[in-house]
């Protein structure tokens, strides 16, 4: 027979409060010992997502935090004390994204990320729930006429929130939502689909449709905000920019670098904490507007407010609090769940009372999670079914090229630079040197070891190929050839040949190599992507040019550019782009040229 042995640890004196006697105290006598609760519990839970030891218990104490922190906002922001509540928020983030940066990479989030988001999650949900109700506290004001306008035609104006009349409590919580709301719109992979509710958790959507209902209330220009590429901000000296303190603390910080941040401006005489207030409100409509447009919407607006279309999530006790760190199969549960099921059978009439009911309720949570599972295995099927729709539906692909751009790539000039010499000079083709080829050609002119490695017979420099053993000839070749590719170029711009452009890899158009460096650190990809970037400067195709015929399903693009290579990768890689590609002796060869 099993013995389950628990262990419980001394109460202290904090512990032994009851939420009913902290209720009954004043505020500045509880604050003290409701703050050092929260906390102790918060780094508790932290310290198990960390280490992920004990984390069988992890429910519990997540529950414990969530109840204490309720506890902590409805009395006010100063019980916070002197943990910021954006410290808070942004302790939640770098869980998350250590939990997944530590988690297996796939479809299905480990039990690990699932919990660390639920954590998060829930202490959002609080937030905005605070939030809204301090809100709906707010008293509203009539919201005055604006010049010229009709006094007929503002009542809808009537009776809005003004952001200067915003309490304390809800000015110290509009940071920490904002930050949260620009990590979620940064990172949607991570928690969508929505995790599980932790107890003691509000519904975080039905909490932000109801943000979202009264937000429509709040008059967010107040103070007017101006992009910096409007009209209105362009060469005024009376705009200054507004950078909100929450931004400027957490500038560099990992799990917020793929946040959008949108600079704005606003008049240097304006109240620039209003001026802030106003900016989060316009950020959080957009957040809110986002989830409505998500693939699977989490938000809809139906009968003239907003309301939660999420998939219910299951209940805390669906989270596996055996401490699995990963994911149950379905079969695998199935397998857990028969021999529960067997063993509580055989060890009948053996076990007390209070052992048989953990089993059973063992068995309880096992079936949840079985059940969760096969849910989100439904959603991950749904979402290949509507792809492989999309791929079906697509038709065959026709390429009509009539070539009159020719990208020659940097092992063209080494390999077939008489080749491209005819190309030039016969005037039917425009033969377009991308930068980067011409800075490459420098390198190997100069006979960088860096560039030489790869370069000659259908080889690709990308400068990762220096470690070959290549003879000593190869090299003196390379550079040879490479010195005179850059002597032809040179003399060719020169001298203003028509038919002989160089473009940078944002694709603006040179009429003179003489300064010819580039900076390209901020670019994606290596070389090859930036020399496909130039070909795809002249590619114009609009959404209406990938519709199917209708009578045969075909999409017919039409091209004027020709990528020129022996490179095995980058032709490739031009192909997914739908971009025609030839090596040169073959496109002299259907040319007819020389």
């Amino acid at each position: 027979m099993a013995v389950h042995t628990r262990f419980s640890p001394n109460l202290t004196e904090l512990e032994r409060i009851s939420q009913e006697e902290l209720d009954k105290l004043p505020e500045s006598s509880c604050a003290k010992p409701l703050n050092k609760r929260f906390i102790l519990s918060f780094l508790h839970a932290h310290g198990k997502l960390f280490t992920k030891v004990g984390m069988e218990s992890f429910p519990g104490v997540a529950s414990r935090v969530l109840q204490e922190f309720r506890t902590l906002l409805q009395h006010g922001h100063s019980l916070l004390g002197s943990t910021p509540l954006l410290q808070i928020i942004t302790i939640n983030m770098f869980t998350i994204h250590n939990a997944h940066s530590r988690g297996e990479e796939g479809e299905v989030r480990s039990v690990l990320q699932e919990q660390s988001t639920a954590l998060g999650l829930g202490m959002f949900a609080l937030l905005v729930q605070r939030c809204t109700e301090l809100l709906r506290d707010t008293p509203a004001e009539p919201v005055p006429l604006a010049d010229g306008e009709e006094e007929g035609k503002g009542e809808e104006l009537d009776g809005m929130v003004r952001v200067s009349a915003f309490p304390l409590d809800l000015r110290e919580l509009l940071p920490s939502i904002k930050v949260w709301s620009d990590w979620m719109l940064g990172h949607p992979d991570q928690w969508n689909p929505p995790p599980w509710n932790i107890d003691c958790s509000p519904d975080v959507w039905q909490c932000l449709a109801d943000l979202c209902n009264v937000l429509a209330r709040v008059d967010h220009g107040e103070v007017p905000l101006y992009k910096i590429d409007t009209d209105e901000g362009e060469g005024d000296e009376e705009l200054t920019v507004l950078q909100l303190k929450e931004d400027r603390l957490l500038a560099g910080f990992v799990p917020l670098l793929a946040a959008p941040q949108e600079p704005c401006y606003t008049d240097r005489l304006t109240d620039m904490a209003i001026a802030a207030d106003c900016k989060r409100v316009t950020v959080l409509k957009y957040f809110l507007e986002a989830l409505c447009g998500q693939e699977e919407p989490l938000l809809a607006f139906k009968g003239g407010k907003y309301i939660s279309v999420a998939t219910s999530p299951a209940a805390n006790h669906s989270v596996d609090t055996r401490g699995r760190q990963d994911s149950l199969t379905e079969k695998e549960a199935d397998d857990v769940i028969v021999e529960a099921e067997s063993s509580l059978s055989a060890s009948e009439g053996e076990e007390d009372d209070e052992e048989a009911g953990d089993s059973e309720n063992d068995i309880r949570q096992l079936k949840a999670r079985r059940h969760a599972l096969a849910n989100k295995l439904a959603l991950q099927q749904k979402r290949r079914d509507k792809i492989q729709a999309v791929l079906q539906t697509g038709g065959q692909l026709e390429l009509e090229v009539r070539p009159l751009f020719l990208v020659p790539d940097t092992n063209g000039f080494i390999d077939h630079l008489e080749g491209l010499k005819k190309l030039l000079q016969c005037g039917t083709y425009i033969i377009v040197v991308p930068l980067i080829v011409i800075t490459e050609l420098d390198g190997l002119a100069k006979g960088q070891d860096n560039f030489v490695g790869g370069v000659g017979s259908g080889g690709r420099n990308t400068g990762s190929r220096g470690n070959y053993n290549v003879s000593a000839a190869h090299v003196r070749s390379v550079q040879e050839k490479a010195r005179l590719a850059v002597a032809i170029l040179e003399k060719g711009f020169e001298a203003r040949e028509p038919c002989l452009r160089a473009l940078t890899s944002r694709g603006n158009q040179l009429e003179s190599i003489a300064f010819r460096s580039e900076d390209t650190s901020g670019q994606q990809g290596n070389n090859d992507d930036v020399i496909l970037s130039c070909c795809l400067h002249y590619c114009k195709d609009k959404a209406k040019d990938f519709l199917p015929d209708q009578r045969n399903g075909t999409v017919r693009l039409q091209r004027e550019v020709v990528l020129l290579t022996d490179d095995r990768n980058l032709r490739v890689k031009a192909l997914t782009r739908n971009v025609p590609v030839r090596d040169i002796p073959a496109f002299l060869s259907w040319a007819k040229v020389g």
